[in-house]
């Protein structure tokens, strides 16, 4: 439905983007797609771009997802 907060790695060899699909959020990267969540925010690439990081809602928990 609608894609939010892309970013880059610092190498430029990976893309990852929020993405939003009958209200749920989840992440995008280099294709690959996520778990879908209540809610993400926050999403960063590691100093070596070999992971990405993000928050997540769950009900009414929140986590640090590390992939």
């Amino acid at each position: 439905d609608d894609a939010h907060q892309s970013t880059y790695s610092p190498d430029s060899k990976s893309f990852a983007y929020r993405a939003i699909m009958n209200g749920k959020y989840m992440i995008v990267k280099d294709g690959i797609v996520s778990q879908s969540y209540d809610g993400i925010s926050d999403l960063a690439y590691s100093p070596d771009g070999k992971n990405i990081i993000y928050k997540a809602k769950l009900g009414n928990k929140y986590i640090l997802i590390k992939d």
